[in-house]
């Protein structure tokens, strides 16, 4: 473990930048105001008017209502995918209209929460607004299964990572236009709920320890009597130091099965990545506290395995 000194001036670097980040969140940021007479005025209180919002929600639902079931077909229904489609390609096609409902979902919540949003067109659009955020999160749903089903076979990868966390921001976002649209909040709680979730989901995604996807797919990789395909490695080794239990886990299964030329390479990368590791511990100002909790792994490894 670091000095009593670094721990302190660690906790002080870290105080600081929650600060920084806490008062670029709390901030009140001047709000912007286009008049119908300034340039580009028109085109957003166009934009922004009931009339092309209803539309769009009529629209919109129909649309996605048509997704939602061929979801429910594929995915719960036991259909199978159409002639030629992997589930690779079902996965990745999921993103597109997820990312799609997540930015018209919030585009219509700022016209569903107008403060002058008092006729019946604006009730409509209110109502169609919850469907519409209903079958958002049923898409949401579908497309969380979809990369669930896929990394189960294939994998973890750092973006498929960030994809899961994307799916938890895009959840957040909508829970957020939920609750400001039945309690009355206004666009600034609106914003400001998703800007904090936004940073919440870097400072998760930042903090993430590349050891948890090297331990999944070394657990489901076919190497090691799991159900997935076979273990990347140099997915493995690409992800630094973190990955170095995996690495010391898999090489005496690829001996085993006779692979000796991979097993060789690996152990290659391995010492490589172990001299990355030492050089870190050596350098207290290089010094993470994830690295010693590999450190800590590491020297429960056997005996038999020489770091050098």
């Amino acid at each position: 473990w670091p000095a009593p000194g670094e721990t302190v001036a660690r906790f002080a670097v870290w105080a600081l930048w929650a600060g920084l980040a806490t008062a670029v969140v709390a901030a009140r940021v001047p709000a912007l105001r286009l008049r119908n007479g300034a340039p580009g005025g028109r085109l957003v209180a166009a934009a922004l008017s009931e009339r092309p919002a209803l539309r769009s929600l009529i629209l919109s639902n129909a649309l996605f209502a048509l997704q939602t079931a061929s979801d429910a077909l594929y995915l719960w229904g036991g259909a199978s995918l159409p002639a030629g489609m992997t589930y690779a390609e079902y996965a990745h096609r999921g993103a597109w209209p997820l990312l799609l409902a997540a930015l018209l979902a919030g585009a219509l919540a700022l016209v569903a929460m107008r403060p002058d949003a008092a006729s019946p067109r604006a009730f409509a659009i209110r109502a169609l607004t919850f469907v519409f955020l209903a079958q958002t999160l049923a898409l949401l749903a579908a497309a969380a299964l979809r990369l669930d089903l896929y990394v189960g076979v294939y994998g973890l990868t750092p973006w498929r990572v960030a994809a899961f966390l994307w799916m938890g921001l895009v959840a957040t976002g909508l829970v957020s236009i939920v609750a400001a649209m039945a309690n009355g909040r206004s666009r600034r709680w609106f914003a400001s709920a998703n800007a904090a979730a936004a940073l919440a989901t870097l400072l998760i995604g930042a903090s993430l320890d590349p050891a948890v996807i090297a331990d999944y797919n070394l657990r489901h990789a076919r190497e090691m009597g799991g159900q997935g395909v076979a273990v990347d490695l140099r997915l493995l080794a690409d992800l630094g130091p973190s990955a170095l239990p995996a690495i010391e886990a898999l090489l005496p299964r690829l001996d085993a099965l006779g692979r000796h030329d991979d097993a060789r390479r690996l152990r290659g990368r391995r010492d490589a990545l172990l001299a990355v590791h030492q050089s870190r511990m050596a350098n207290w100002r290089a010094r993470s506290f994830r690295a010693l909790r590999l450190q800590a792994r590491l020297d429960r490894i056997p005996s038999d395995w020489t770091l050098r």
